[in-house]
């Protein structure tokens, strides 16, 4: 009998400044947190699909393989994302660049992942200072499954 190849999983990943600390509303900011979480996914052996950074959060959809702990990569990237942010110096040294260890979530099917790149997508194209609340997101999209399961 053949072996079975596990498909690898989707995880969304939220990561928040301390105190809503707008690090990232620089243009350049933005870009280089974006470049550095593609860099630690690569360096975890995992992709980033998507990246979106927002003035004082950062949101993630990571492929990573399905036997792979995904809690755990959820805080190696954080750390390592942090480690380059402050080498770069796009963050003040001896501050927490996150708070706490960030948010973390698999998700279970493809129509999940459409739904939260596709929310994504609109938040990204929301004007500045405009408010975003993930919670909301969750609890309409993917936890309560409207229109999706």
């Amino acid at each position: 009998m053949p072996e079975r190849l596990t498909p690898p999983k989707s995880c969304h990943l939220v990561w928040m400044t301390p105190s809503g600390r707008r690090w990232f509303k620089i243009a350049g900011a933005a870009a280089f947190c974006e470049r550095a979480v593609r860099a630690a996914c690569a360096a975890a052996g995992c992709r980033a699909d998507t990246v979106l950074v927002l003035p004082d959060r950062v949101h993630v959809v990571v492929r990573v393989p399905a036997a792979a702990p995904h809690r755990l990569l959820g805080t190696r990237l954080q750390r390592d994302v942090a480690a380059a942010l402050i080498r770069a110096r796009q963050v003040p040294s001896g501050t927490p660049v996150w708070r706490a260890e960030g948010w973390c979530a698999a998700l279970s099917s493809p129509a999940a992942l459409a739904v939260v790149r596709r929310q994504l997508a609109l938040v990204g194209e929301q004007p500045a200072g405009a408010v975003h609340n993930v919670r909301r997101l969750w609890q309409d999209v993917v936890l309560e499954g409207r229109g999706i399961w």
